[in-house]
């Protein structure tokens, strides 16, 4: 019996045979069985505010992954701008929340105070200078001009401060503070191809900005500026970064500010076509609207024209054909619904301000003590942050004042100081004024006397400095002295009562302030009030 030898190389007839079928053999010959392999679905579906769903698709629809600069175009800005300042006019609600917001945060001025005495100054040089920079405050209306600065910053979304030299101030400091709008920081043609320059503005490799284009005049002024793509064209002056203070809050990573109130903008537009409506029902009622119709126009002829408009004396009667009546018009619009409307309406307009329910609609009808405490904390504390970057602001143009004044005849010279410079100092704002001002001052002994706090926190609640407070307390009641004043009939009588208490504690502080007491002693004299 002869055997034939199987080819070492190559598949065996059996597995060629099966492979030609699409059948593949194990070792031994027998069909190998594979499991069923299944596609891997895609992996967007875990979030269901990234499934392209019909109902989602149109509510994102312009979502874009654009950058902030080309998402702020400034085409599209100078569009924002323009719509931000019209709703400003004609909204009287949307007008008070930022005016409202304008005086949280600026108040009447900041005011500076000086601390000097650690670091080779004395008080009679901070005092000194301290009067000198108020002066230099209220001849420019800084406090006026941060102001409108603050309420141009929400309207179009940023605003620049240029610092210039004016020789028609009576100060002997020249320096003045000008409010350039944004329409007038805009690209020119001649640097659209530079690498590091963008709307008006030209920045270093860093981001750092070098150059500001500035109009001469407004683009919307009475001469025309010639405008190409959203840039305005015409005479400008480059001023350097350093005369230059830019105000803006950024969103994303961007270098040209977007109006802050356009959220609220459709949200305006809606509530005035609502309120032209409830307006017009209620006008069609008050001036007696009617319609003629009739049940069986063929009963008799009768010549009126369809739609045709009857004219009804004031005072008169008027008589119908036979089967035609008289019907007046109704308001059909829910006027009912109205206030709620408006109040949600203006309740969201606000929330891109930051502010409470009762400040955006003027109205605290609906508050008691404790929901307007609650709900003022958030924007009270948006305020504190402001107040910090409008403090970092005034301290550029403090150090900008302060090279000025250094050579000013007269001026007391700081051994420390150098361009650019600043002696150590803090910004106080108006303080806020509570609306209970027992319970407020109740709750200041406790701080106090539980130390959980101390006078110059509790005096830059009002806006003033400890030290300011102080000395004017010590001088008030030193004038009462001087006049040999008395205490009322009753203060020293009677035990306990509220004049014998406020009288105990004016002269236990006046004897701290004036022996320059640790202000541990003060707050055992204000705490006296309590034991008496």
């Amino acid at each position: 019996m002869q055997v034939k030898a199987m080819p070492l190389s190559g598949p065996m007839p059996v597995q060629a045979a099966a492979q030609s079928r699409g059948i593949i053999l194990d070792q031994y010959g027998r069909p190998l069985r594979l499991s069923r392999v299944r596609p891997m679905r895609r992996a967007h579906g875990s979030y269901d505010a990234a499934r392209d769903s019909n109902q989602l698709a149109n509510v994102w629809a312009q979502a874009t992954g654009a950058s902030g600069d080309v998402v702020a175009s400034p085409g599209v800005r100078a569009k924002l701008r323009n719509r931000a300042a019209y709703e400003l006019r004609n909204n009287c609600y949307l007008r008070a929340q930022v005016d409202t917001r304008a005086m949280y945060v600026v108040g009447r001025c900041p005011r500076l105070q000086l601390d000097t005495n650690e670091f080779g100054g004395s008080e009679e040089y901070d005092r000194t200078k301290e009067r000198s920079w108020q002066d230099w405050a209220d001849e420019v209306r800084l406090g006026e001009k941060l102001k409108l600065a603050e309420i141009l910053e929400t309207q179009d979304g940023e605003v620049f401060l240029a610092m210039v030299v004016n020789q028609r101030l009576r100060s002997p400091v020249k320096l003045d503070l000008i409010v350039v709008e944004a329409a007038r920081v805009s690209g020119q043609v001649d640097k659209l191809r530079r690498r590091h320059y963008y709307d008006g503005i030209e920045y270093d490799e860093l981001g750092n900005p070098l150059n500001y284009d500035i109009l001469d005049e407004h683009p919307g002024g009475s001469n025309s500026i010639t405008t190409y793509q959203g840039l305005a064209l015409g005479s400008y002056t480059s001023k350097p970064a350093d005369e230059i203070i830019h105000r803006f809050r950024p969103l994303r990573a961007q270098r040209r500010g977007v109006s802050e109130i356009q959220p609220a903008l459709p949200l305006g537009a809606q509530l005035r076509r609502l309120t032209l409506a409830v307006l017009t029902a209620a006008e069609n009622v008050a001036a007696f609207s009617w319609i003629v119709y009739s049940d069986h126009p063929g009963a008799e002829p009768v010549t009126i024209d369809p739609l045709d408009v009857i004219d009804l004396e004031y005072g008169s009667g008027l008589t119908m054909p036979a089967g035609w009546k008289m019907q007046q018009m109704q308001a059909q619009q829910p006027a009912a619904t109205y206030r709620e409307f408006k109040r949600e309406i203006l309740n969201e307009m606000g929330r891109c301000l930051y502010e409470p329910a009762n400040i955006a609609l003027g109205d605290s009808s609906g508050y008691n003590y404790s929901s307007g405490r609650l709900d003022h904390q958030a924007f009270f504390k948006w305020i504190e942050c402001a107040q910090y970057q409008l403090g970092l602001d005034c301290t550029t143009v403090y150090a900008r004042w302060n090279d000025f004044y250094q050579f000013t005849p007269g001026a007391l010279v700081w051994n420390k100081w150098r361009p650019g410079a600043t002696e150590p100092h803090t910004w106080h704002f108006d303080g806020i004024e509570h609306v209970d001002p027992y319970k407020e001052a109740v709750a200041q002994q406790v701080r106090l006397a539980s130390l959980t706090t101390n006078l110059s926190r509790e005096w830059a609640r009002q806006g003033l400095s400890a030290e300011q407070g102080l000395r004017r307390l010590a001088r008030d009641y030193d004038l009462v002295r001087e006049l040999k004043l008395s205490a009322p009939a009753g203060a020293t009588n009677g035990e306990g009562s509220i004049q014998a208490a406020g009288w105990l504690m004016a002269d236990r502080v006046a004897e701290a302030v004036a022996e320059q007491v640790d202000p541990a002693a003060i707050a055992e004299a204000l705490a006296a009030m309590n034991s008496r």
